[in-house]
């Protein structure tokens, strides 16, 4: 999802202030409850959503950037759910993971301005977006929800670099969310590269989907998280260099 600031945590979460009023903590939770669990009426409309997407935004972006997505087989090994990430660089980053996770269920993690957006908010929400809570009580029944995702073998997308930014030539600072979220749940993270590359003397768009990254099974929830994180960004990081290097 595309993200207009940054968070002001590493977790991009507000922990709970104690001058927060109890009515602004219950009203911020209700916001919450009605995006992380769905009415069987959204349900079905965000399946319609789905493949109307599948159907027609490849051949659209293929047209427009000569988008492509490559090593699926990446994506096919996973055998339950997975927290998939990608550098935050295009506006339809999302569609892009919607056209690349054909046989899962995806749930976007998004900042709650997105979903306040008319119109397009309403779409976001049906993409299965997760607007990030502003208080403690609103986190835990986040983590909550991403645990049952996760164990009935969803992806859930997260952009580790917080804001998006129009470039191809580095990767900014992780946050660590995301990986925290693989290792509370022992469910991998699947690394994706967005990128351009010349072929055939044009410049096209490339999702490139990278081997999925496990954590060590012996370890400690943060040992898991740096190991993770650090791995993850590793590989993003030299697939980019790669291809810069061409």
């Amino acid at each position: 999802m595309s993200v207009t600031r940054e968070q002001p945590s590493e977790y991009a979460v507000c922990p709970r202030s104690e001058s927060v009023p109890e009515t602004k903590e219950a009203s911020d939770c209700t916001f919450l409850r009605d995006y992380l669990y769905e009415n069987p009426l959204r349900r079905a409309a965000r399946r319609f959503l789905y493949s109307v997407i599948r159907t027609i935004f490849p051949p659209a972006l293929r047209l427009i950037y000569g988008f492509h997505i490559t090593c699926k087989e990446n994506y096919e090994k996973l055998n339950g759910g997975a927290v998939m990430v990608y550098n935050h660089v295009h506006c339809l980053d999302c569609i892009m993971a919607a056209c690349a996770i054909t046989r899962n269920r995806i749930f976007y993690v998004t900042i709650q301005q997105n979903c306040n957006i008319p119109i397009v908010g309403g779409l976001i929400k049906l993409l299965g977006a997760w607007p990030l809570p502003q208080n403690a009580s609103g986190y835990r029944m986040y983590k909550s929800r991403c645990k049952q995702a996760l164990k009935s073998g969803n992806i859930v997308v997260v952009c580790p670099e917080g804001e998006r930014k129009k470039t191809y030539k580095e990767l900014r600072p992780f946050k660590t969310g995301a990986f925290e979220f693989a290792a509370e749940n022992n469910v991998p993270v699947l690394p994706c590269v967005i990128k351009k590359v010349k072929s055939e003397g044009k410049t096209v768009l490339e999702f490139s989907m990278l081997e999925p990254i496990y954590a060590p099974a012996d370890a400690s929830k943060k040992r898991k998280t740096q190991s993770l994180c650090e791995n993850t960004r590793s590989v993003m990081a030299a697939e980019i260099e790669k291809n810069n290097t061409r």
